[in-house]
């Protein structure tokens, strides 16, 4: 295994500890990476404000995807008042056709 494969293998879901042990041993920067990583999960500090980091971005997230849903719908009710091709506002707005229509029934267009 070269270098890279080391590395693609320690940031791995599939990774198992004795695989991790077995490439520590023979790599020192992957050593120091798990050194570095079992110090971070045993620092309450540290874990917290990663914690509180990560809620932020998932928050940010979740309103970004939002705000650009709510706009694309505002894109289709406008589209619908001028009687355009549910086909094309399905294309236009990568909404499926049935959340189309079920706009147009929620604003009685």
């Amino acid at each position: 295994m070269n270098h890279l494969e080391r590395w693609l293998t320690y940031f791995s879901q599939q990774t198992t500890d004795d695989e991790l042990e077995a490439m520590a041993m023979a790599d020192p920067m992957i050593q120091e990476a798990l050194s570095a990583e079992g110090a971070f999960m045993l620092d309450p500090v540290l874990l917290s404000a990663y914690d509180a980091e990560e809620d932020e971005r998932r928050d940010r997230v979740a309103r970004e995807t939002y705000v650009r849903k709510k706009t694309m719908e505002e894109v289709v009710v406008k589209m619908l008042r001028a009687k355009q091709p549910i086909e094309l506002i399905a294309e236009v707005s990568e909404f499926p056709s049935e959340k189309v229509l079920e706009i147009r029934k929620r604003y009685n267009i």
